[in-house]
């Protein structure tokens, strides 16, 4: 009998994984089905384009094409609607390459805290309703790094260079894992420099198409001489120290409760620092902390909007070690309580008192968000407050009372009605 409970016990812990997954979809499942709002119906628009054949004629600020790819191919096969619902599907994946990283580097109570973590991060969420080019880059990051640590590394050229091709930022990766595997293992092989092919296609494209990498709102003083420029003139002077970074870095490690999982993480650092020591040896780790200081620096000091969406690439990282010191504190049961609360708290509403003292308040529909200047309009999809107050937009276009729907009324209609749904006349 104690053997055949010690096989059942064995059979649960490899289906843990299921427990995040279980607690995604109960959280995403009110909000199958939306109409796109925002940059969702943005990205929506150049997903249409790219389907209808009008890519170049109607050229808008794109990252590489993997997203409109993708979703030609779902429009193809099940009409325009799929593209609410892959990113929910596209979560699930990710959670599970988070889980399994997790639980090859530490062990299987860090892989089931921090990919809850993952799960219920108001972030992960609100951006994966549609799919948006930064939510598609961070799942495509996970699996890459998933593979990654488990040595398959054909697998992780493949999703590696499907990364990158979701979006530029993302060469930090393959960037970052060269130079730990150069360094520490003195080994590169052909699949390292894969996603390095994949971005230079994506360069000769722009080139002989006679356009050029993403530069649309680029506020920095190089902007006329395109942001590839900008990345290197930051890099080069130091100015990756600016007003950007440091908004960017506030939604990392202040916004919204962040700053209770950046004491958490500090904390890990500070007092498990023995127990860290493998961090030495471990060149998957060593990865993790270049790819989170790059990526920093490089990509969160460029000068455009500061969308908090952008930190969601670094938020696995930070979760990783949160997960790893929760499970070494004496009091661990009060402090994951009291982390649920907190995530329960971050999700549902901006009630941050931390967070009052940083940013703004803007107010729609009844939904009243953080908001900051220089972080754009879609600075509020940051929680499921942007989930309801879309489910809110959509029940009110669809009874026709479009005053009280702003600001983006024509391309709403236009949406709606490749939707097949009757909106605004």
């Amino acid at each position: 009998m104690l053997f055949h409970f010690s096989r059942t016990f064995a059979k649960l812990k490899e289906h843990m994984v299921l427990l995040p997954v279980f607690v995604y979809l109960l959280l995403a499942f009110p909000y199958f089905g939306l109409v796109p709002f925002h940059d969702g119906n943005t990205e929506f628009q150049i997903a249409y384009n790219f389907f209808a054949g009008k890519y170049l004629s109607n050229w808008q600020p794109y990252h590489p094409p993997f997203k409109p790819i993708l979703e030609s191919l779902l429009f193809f096969f099940f009409g325009y609607r799929a593209y609410s619902f892959v990113g929910f599907f596209l979560g699930i994946a990710g959670i599970i390459a988070f889980y399994y990283t997790a639980k090859k580097l530490c062990n299987d109570k860090v892989a089931l805290l921090s990919s809850f973590l993952l799960a219920t991060s108001g972030l992960y969420l609100a951006n994966a309703a549609f799919t948006l080019n930064d939510f598609l880059e961070t799942v495509c990051i996970l699996l890459a790094f998933c593979f990654y640590v488990r040595s398959r590394l054909i697998w992780y050229a493949v999703f590696g260079s499907l990364a990158v091709m979701a979006k530029e930022s993302a060469i930090i990766l393959p960037l970052s894992v060269c130079l730990i595997d150069f360094f520490f293992r003195k080994k590169i092989t052909f699949s390292h420099l894969v996603p390095f092919v994949a971005f230079q296609g994506w360069l000769v494209f722009l080139w002989t198409s006679g356009h050029q990498l993403w530069n649309s709102w680029n506020f920095s003083q190089t902007s006329s001489q395109g942001s590839a420029i900008t990345l290197l003139y930051n890099v080069l002077t130091l100015h990756f120290f600016n007003t950007y970074l440091e908004e960017n870095l506030l939604h990392l490690f202040i916004f919204n409760f962040n700053w209770f999982f950046s004491l958490l993480f500090l904390l890990t650092l500070v007092v498990y620092r023995r127990k860290l020591s493998f961090l030495r040896t471990s060149p998957e780790l060593q990865v993790i902390l270049v790819f989170f200081v790059l990526y920093c620096l490089v990509i969160l000091s460029f000068e455009t909007y500061t969308i908090n969406r952008y930190i969601l690439p670094l938020l696995p990282c930070i979760y990783l070690f949160v997960a790893y010191g929760l499970t070494k504190m004496r009091f661990r049961f009060v402090c994951i309580g009291l982390t649920i609360i907190v995530v329960v708290a971050s999700l549902l509403a901006s009630i941050d008192p931390i967070s009052n003292l940083f940013w703004k308040h803007y107010t729609i529909l009844g939904q009243t968000f953080y908001l900051n200047g220089i972080d754009g309009p879609d600075g509020i999809t940051y929680n499921l407050q942007f989930l309801e107050l879309n489910k809110k937009r959509d029940i009110i276009v669809m009874h026709g009372d479009c005053q009280r729907v702003l600001p983006q009324l024509d391309y709403d209609k236009r949406t709606f009605a490749l939707y097949g749904l009757q909106g605004c006349k």
